[in-house]
């Protein structure tokens, strides 16, 4: 994967081509074809990417899909771009990056590579998961993504502002891509509203996320969620929503610890089904009637994502999101007879026990009923998930995944042919924010000075 963020230089394009090609007409040599939609015009050095020579690729976008005719060198038919750029600082010919038979496109954006631990877990975990923050922005740049979304997660009662400058703080200290942050509104009253606006205004923070979960820490009742979401509705922000009934959830923990229920498998007994779409259709509910758009994360269930297709063909304005461990993996994973195996895959809503989910939700993907695949990354070690030894709903909450995001969908979704067609396969989230006001802060995924690029 090598990446860039534009900088100045010439591209060539060299074709070469049957010596007996006539001149005035025939097919030109170095043809390009592009994803069924015909011959398409080599690119010109504006719209090419810098700072690299790159020989083979053309862009892959949401709109088209672009391929050489031919790839080898004695083809009748080849084009090759190259540039000859120097290092800035030394003067030296910058390396040649081989890109042949790969793609070439936009940096994606991984829309919730998140650094917050589970509410529940101890002070010492969150403090380890924040120290890790470097390591994720490598891992991220390793499989393909060039900027990360991060979740700032104050405590009740706490600043929204203070909670992000202190993740920003960290961020800008250790981060070595692109980044950006939700904020979490955990509680509500008239100075979180005051302090949406400043993050709105002054600090450029467009997304907010809301709790339906989490009782007694971070859940919103919903009378809470309708006045949180207008709030996102006047400052123009996008509501993100994490939908489980947080009453039943707590419930049904109490009950599975009473039975003794103490391992992983508490996880997805707690948290069924049926509590993340009744979740997700009061959600879609409250916001349809605080008419403000908005972004459901973590879609786990076939129910939940039928929910999701039916207000979308309703015409309500939703987009969803699920992870990229929800889209590949099942439940059973909770009752594998390894603890540390069945604990590193707890996350929230948990992993379905139906095996049809998973290709379920990749065809939402591939409908448009899902609009994004989030990594929720949080790579906890085993002895930090230890701290749950004893009780599931203290074991941290979250999977690693951010290296393999991309590569996974890649071959599950389209390799597969699930439903994933490649040129939705450079979709990063920024589409979501095409339905949400305008206002001057900066839009949500797209960093400063412009997107960048990366090869696949």
């Amino acid at each position: 994967m090598a990446s860039n963020n534009g900088s100045a230089g010439k591209w060539e394009v060299v074709k070469k081509g049957k010596k007996n090609s006539s001149a005035g007409g025939g097919k030109k040599p170095g043809g390009v074809t592009g994803g069924g939609t015909g011959g398409r015009k080599a690119l010109g050095e504006s719209n090419l990417p810098s700072r690299r020579k790159y020989h083979g690729p053309l862009p892959q976008n949401k709109d088209t899909g672009w391929s050489y005719s031919s790839f080898s060198a004695d083809s009748t038919e080849t084009q090759t771009y190259k540039r000859v750029d120097r290092d800035p600082y030394s003067g030296d010919v910058a390396k040649v990056a081989n890109t042949m038979k790969k793609e070439l496109g936009l940096g994606h954006v991984d829309g919730e590579a998140s650094n917050k631990a589970c509410p529940r877990a101890h002070q010492g975990v969150r403090d380890l998961h924040e120290s890790s923050f470097s390591l994720s922005a490598q891992a991220a740049l390793l499989g393909g993504t060039t900027m990360v979304m991060a979740l700032a997660l104050p405590e009740q009662h706490c600043s929204l502002v203070d909670a992000y400058e202190k993740v920003r703080g960290l961020g800008d200290a250790k981060a070595c891509c692109d980044y950006a942050l939700h904020v979490g509104v955990t509680w509500w009253g008239p100075k979180v509203r005051s302090e949406m606006e400043t993050l709105v205004r002054e600090h450029g923070v467009n997304s907010f996320q809301m709790y339906m979960a989490y009782k007694d820490l971070m859940m919103l009742r919903d009378s809470e969620l309708y006045q949180a979401l207008q709030t996102c509705k006047d400052i123009g922000a996008i509501a993100r929503v994490h939908a489980e009934n947080g009453e039943l959830v707590a419930e049904g923990a109490k009950e599975a610890l009473e039975l003794g229920i103490s391992g992983p498998e508490g996880i997805e007994i707690s948290r069924p089904e049926e509590l993340e779409s009744e979740a997700t259709h009061r959600a879609v509910t409250i916001a349809n009637r605080a008419h403000c758009p908005v972004y459901l994360v973590n879609v786990s269930s076939i129910s939940a994502g039928d929910m999701v297709a039916a207000a979308k063909m309703q015409g309500k304005v939703v987009h969803a999101e699920t992870t990229v461990a929800h889209a590949v993996l099942n439940g059973m994973h909770y009752y594998h007879q390894d603890w540390a195996h069945a604990a590193a895959h707890v996350t929230v809503p948990p992993l379905r026990l139906d095996p049809n989910t998973p290709s379920y939700l990749m065809g939402l993907l591939g409908n448009d009923s899902l609009s994004v695949v989030a990594s929720e990354h949080r790579p906890f070690s085993t002895k930090q998930r230890a701290l749950g030894k004893e009780d599931f709903t203290k074991i941290p909450h979250g999977m690693s995944g951010v290296q393999d995001r991309m590569s996974v969908i890649w071959e599950r979704g389209v390799v597969r042919t699930v439903g994933l067609h490649e040129s939705s396969f450079s979709l990063s989230g920024s589409q979501v924010d095409d339905h949400i006001p305008k206002r001057s802060s900066a839009r949500i995924l797209a960093p400063p000075g412009g997107r960048s690029s990366g090869i696949w």
